[in-house]
């Protein structure tokens, strides 16, 4: 796992916020934050895909998301990997502590970057195939979270701040294009 501070430009952290956080953005409601399979009627979340398995589905956002994406794929020099979806994900305060289920992203073979665009008390969970947390990562502004996607993973609500915003970048290999 690495962790990049500051990862990209204060340019493109200010714009990307103009464009995620103003009030136009489809954000779509995921009754289970991360998996199909949890029940509990918290683990909801919010989501905006601008771009999955080559294709751009909203254009508007997905320039300047590719933009971050292809600048933190170069500062974790996977330059031999290509982005196979771009997926901002947002979870909101409930006023209690919850963390969402645990989950890897793809069964494809994968890298993971998530990059948080501000500061947020939510913290991302990180667990060991017996499925205990073997770290933890605070949301911080510029702060972009480098790890191989078989580890289980898992977001959590907010308590004091209203909302966490992450972008979730997946990468395969060029050589496992499918």
């Amino acid at each position: 796992m690495q962790i990049i501070e500051n990862a990209i430009p204060d340019g493109l952290l200010n714009v990307t916020k103009l464009y995620i956080e103003e009030s136009n953005v489809p954000w779509y409601f995921l009754p289970n934050s991360a998996s199909d399979k949890c029940n509990d009627y918290l683990n909801y979340s919010f989501q905006h895909t601008p771009f999955v398995a080559g294709k751009i589905l909203i254009q508007t956002y997905y320039d300047v998301t590719n933009s971050v994406a292809n600048m933190l794929k170069s500062k974790f020099d996977l330059n031999d990997y290509y982005v196979d979806r771009l997926r901002w994900g947002m979870t909101t305060s409930i006023g209690k502590k919850f963390v969402n289920q645990a989950h890897i992203d793809t069964e494809i073979p994968h890298k993971t970057i998530l990059f948080y665009i501000h500061d947020s008390d939510g913290e991302t969970f990180f667990y060991n195939s017996k499925q205990e947390v073997i770290k933890k990562v605070m949301p911080k502004t510029n702060r972009a979270i480098l790890f191989d996607g078989s580890v289980f993973h898992a977001s959590s609500k907010p308590v004091k701040i209203p909302k966490r915003i992450v972008l979730n970048i997946n990468l395969i290999k060029k050589e496992n294009k499918k």
